[in-house]
């Protein structure tokens, strides 16, 4: 079982400002959560038991998860009890690694205790589809969506990084190096569309609306 996950979300969310203002994107609030939550309950669902976000030099701004769901509410301002189907996130699950001043896949290999095999996720897009079966070998391989562009997740070995073989910020050219899995689609933060998408998504999702 793989029991690391990375998640990317240091990205500046140009795009999305008219929305998201000076909120990282993937902490803009979706349905009264942060909406990189969502993709780390689904690394905690699918087995990952230490899961980093890098944060680049926002880092800060995330910090509080790793105290857990009580932080996130006291420094949020949101309410997470008000869901029926809310779910505690447990203190020390969540790792904040911020910037090192080299590339993304120095700093992915930098990080402390790094797996020789890990999950890669984009942190302002969540696959949806069978995440179980997706981890289920082990193997490496890239989520891709039915329209064919990838789903922002991705399971790498480390050894890739160290030879260079695979660029972690460049998801398409994963596709040619790696095998797929197919997802139905994903729910992303990178357009106002997107973003509108994701709150009418989750709406129906967590509230039933």
């Amino acid at each position: 079982m793989i029991k690391q996950a990375i998640i990317l979300c240091g990205g500046e969310g140009t795009r999305v400002k008219e929305i998201t203002g000076n909120t990282p994107k993937c902490l803009f609030s979706i349905s009264n959560r942060p909406f990189i939550f969502y993709i780390i309950m689904m690394c905690k669902g699918i087995g990952a038991t230490d899961i980093v976000l890098l944060a680049r030099d926002k880092a800060p701004k995330f910090k509080f998860f790793e105290d857990g769901i009580a932080d996130i509410h006291k420094h949020s301002g949101l309410d997470f009890n008000d869901s029926p189907n809310g779910i505690p996130l447990p203190r020390g699950l969540v790792r904040v690694i911020g910037y090192t001043g080299e590339g993304v896949t120095e700093e992915i290999l930098s990080i402390p205790k790094l797996d020789d095999i890990f999950i890669l996720a984009q942190g302002d897009q969540l696959p949806i589809g069978n995440w179980q079966g997706f981890v289920a070998d082990g193997k490496p391989k890239i989520g891709i969506k039915i329209i064919g562009r990838d789903a922002g997740i991705a399971i790498l070995k480390k050894e890739m990084l160290i030879k260079k073989e695979i660029n972690p910020l460049d998801f398409k050219d994963m596709r040619k190096k790696l095998p797929e899995y197919l997802m139905l689609g994903t729910v992303h933060m990178g357009t106002p569309e997107g973003i509108r998408r994701a709150i009418q998504f989750f709406d129906m999702v967590v509230y039933g609306q």
